[in-house]
């Protein structure tokens, strides 16, 4: 199926602002007086009907929170002679340990396109995954050095302990207790601070300490700088979308089929910058506004593909 709707808006961040209710009444009424105004409306009802995922999987994240923040239970205290013969035990056991078993296998957490997994880890630790990301780490408990490997984006609520290290292929994270967003996709590599302070280094040996409220991001150049910023209770990729600002229109059609299984293909691709959301739960929706805000058409080839075409001016 295709779609070969252009509006006519000076402002091509109009339509995005329309949907976050940031318009003046005169704005409101052009959005709403064009021809396919009643079109987009049915687009954007049918992405309400696919929520109830996203608010599970924010359950399951307060759940594990809670659970995290739980008092440890109360140990019996034994006497001095049962102590004795249990460190004995427990030596003993050490030493056959260190000489017969293999050390600690690394546990390993992905997901696939359009998914997303909360779990809790060894350490108290917890990390939500978003689509097509892998996290890596050998973690036993709090006060062991704490080392994680994350290919994708993810984000930790870190129990505090002993030095706790996100490594990626663009820069590392160390925090002892905080919680963060991390993005590292290919030459992308970004933190938001939600809570606590982080430090970022990136492999080029550039460092920056943000705290709540900051990002930190690594440009194309090299540098590592820091910028404050608005940081939502909870990154919107929880809530069902992904929110771009002033973005790559590649960047945005990358995240697409990270989030929905199907390739896009194109010939030529407009050079402008895409502000707006990326629903996760509807794609027809998604290619609307893209379309829509970006100046272009698209088809439905198959199933699992779709071309999209620059809409002649």
């Amino acid at each position: 199926m295709e779609s070969n709707q252009q509006p006519n808006f000076a402002d091509e961040t109009l339509l995005a602002r329309w949907l976050s209710g940031d318009v003046t009444e005169a704005e409101k009424q052009e959005v709403e007086g064009h021809p396919h105004f009643e079109d987009w409306k049915r687009l954007i009802q049918a992405t309400d009907r696919f929520e109830a995922p996203a608010y599970q999987a924010n359950q399951s994240w307060k759940q594990l929170k809670a659970a995290r923040e739980k008092p440890a239970p109360t140990v019996k205290v034994r006497s001095l002679n049962s102590w004795v013969a249990w460190a004995a035990a427990l030596v003993g056991l050490a030493l056959i340990s260190y000489f017969l078993w293999p050390a600690a296998a690394a546990s390993i957490l992905q997901t696939g396109t359009g998914d997303q997994m909360v779990q809790r880890l060894p350490d108290g630790s917890t990390v939500r995954l978003n689509a097509e990301s892998e996290l890596n780490y050998t973690i036993t408990d709090k006060e062991e050095n704490r080392r994680l490997n994350l290919k994708g984006e993810a984000f930790f609520s870190v129990s505090k302990g002993a030095e706790f290290v996100v490594e990626t292929s663009r820069g590392t994270v160390q925090v002892l207790g905080t919680e963060f967003n991390v993005y590292a996709r290919e030459s992308d590599f970004w933190v938001n601070c939600l809570e606590g302070s982080v430090a970022v280094r990136s492999n080029e040996g550039e460092k920056q300490e943000i705290n709540a409220g900051e990002s930190a991001y690594l440009l194309p150049n090299g540098r590592l700088v820091r910028r404050s910023n608005q940081v939502l209770a909870e990154p919107s990729w929880w809530n069902g979308q992904t929110q771009f600002r002033e973005a790559n229109l590649k960047d945005v059609l990358a995240e697409f089929s990270r989030q929905y299984p199907i390739e896009i293909i194109y010939e030529e691709l407009p050079t402008k910058k895409y502000t707006g959301p990326l629903p996760h739960n509807e794609a027809e929706a998604a290619l609307e506004l893209i379309s829509t805000a970006m100046g272009l058409s698209y088809t439905f080839v198959d199933d699992k593909t779709v071309r999209l075409n620059l809409v002649a001016e």
